[in-house]
């Protein structure tokens, strides 16, 4: 191999294959640890060598709403902790019906009671970005595992940035011998397929919850079967919410409301969302939820429901990388209700700005020799 430079503050070196010959020209980043010297360099590398820390650990990531955490959740947890040797499940504390029913504690009994340990559920902003949890790691010697469905997963394939370099996200099984700490790259896997018997679908779970159609004796029956224990405290928290919702969509004026819009929902998905402003005015789906009804509130609205709907294919999360960069920052330099989230380059007075963009403008129109 021959040394084609060395980054003292990276740590890293670039090395140019000299053989074998099927090999020949290609260049390899390396760090400093991994480097040694020997017969086979070509050019000397006496220069600054410093230990580059490996990965020890690798945690695995199960970020989702959970509500509320199912049979199948507690599986796919289980198989994670079996594959990783150490899983964590994040999630939210929003409190937002009927989007979101269940406050984060709420969600936490929950699940201890299905058997996942206290510490092993984390609270966060986002559940897709785990700033909370990866605190208490090594950010050089900790490789992160974000776990998705199929269809997500297969959305966010680890790739290229459009001005060069690797975006955060990569793909797991191609990385598996290479791995990164989690500043620099997390990494993708696909949520094993499991399979539970009876009741295992959000929709069944949550007419288990909620429908009239139980009587409460046949519902507590299957409320044990279904996740595994009962507690009459957190069954009356569970079956209250979700019977308020029950009630509140069977009203007429909603239904006929929801009959309106339903169609829209049904058949669009991310994909024909990119034009239509998703992406450009909200961080993730969890922000075009929680962003909504205060828009709604300074109209004197009030939303009842939303007509994109918690589908797998209308999942996304927009990550801090190159892609915000491609996309317009902004419609308007005004203020605007999602402008300390995701349209931060909007601002409480315009003017200074609009008069700058102006300026800008003649500027250009003179030089053309308009």
């Amino acid at each position: 191999m021959e040394v084609k430079k060395v980054d003292n503050k990276t740590e890293k070196v670039l090395l140019r294959i000299l053989t074998p010959k099927k090999l020949f020209g290609q260049q390899v980043e390396v760090t400093f640890k991994e480097l040694r010297r020997g017969p086979f360099m070509k050019t000397d590398t006496s220069k600054k060598v410093n230990e580059q820390k490996e990965i020890k650990k690798v945690i695995a990531i199960y970020p989702g709403r959970f509500q509320p955490f199912g049979p199948h959740h507690k599986k796919v947890f289980d198989a994670l902790q079996s594959k990783f040797g150490e899983a964590y499940i994040t999630t939210s504390d929003i409190k937002q019906p009927p989007r979101h029913p269940m406050n984060y504690n709420e969600k936490v009994r929950h699940m201890v009671k299905m058997g996942v340990p206290k510490n092993r559920i984390i609270k966060e902003k986002v559940p897709y970005v785990a700033n909370n949890l990866l605190r208490k790691f090594n950010k050089d010697t900790t490789a992160v595992v974000y776990v998705f469905g199929a269809k997500d997963a297969g959305r966010l394939k680890g790739g290229k940035k459009k001005s060069g370099g690797l975006t955060y996200y990569q793909d797991l099984k191609s990385n598996i011998n290479n791995l990164k700490g989690f500043e620099e790259h997390g990494y993708i896997y696909t949520a094993p397929t499991v399979k539970v018997s009876g009741i295992s679908s959000g929709t069944e779970i949550r007419n288990l919850l909620g429908s009239p159609k139980f009587d409460d004796k046949k519902r507590q029956q299957i409320f044990k079967k279904t996740f595994g224990y009962f507690d009459k405290g957190i069954y009356n928290m569970l079956t209250n919410k979700f019977k308020k919702l029950f009630e509140f969509h069977q009203q007429p004026r909603v239904k006929q409301l929801m009959k309106e819009v339903s169609g829209f929902g049904s058949h669009f998905n991310a994909s024909d969302m990119s034009d239509e402003g998703m992406y450009d005015f909200f961080g993730s789906l969890d922000d075009y939820y929680r962003v909504s009804p205060e828009h709604a509130e300074i109209l004197g609205w009030e939303v009842i429901d939303h007509p994109i709907k918690d589908s797998e294919d209308m999942i996304f999360t927009i990550m801090a990388d190159e892609y915000e960069k491609d996309r317009t920052k902004t419609v308007t330099h005004g203020r605007t209700i999602n402008q300390d989230r995701k349209n931060t380059d909007s601002v409480d007075n315009p003017f200074t700005k609009i008069q700058r963009t102006n300026e800008k403008s003649i500027i250009k129109f003179k030089m053309g020799g308009g």
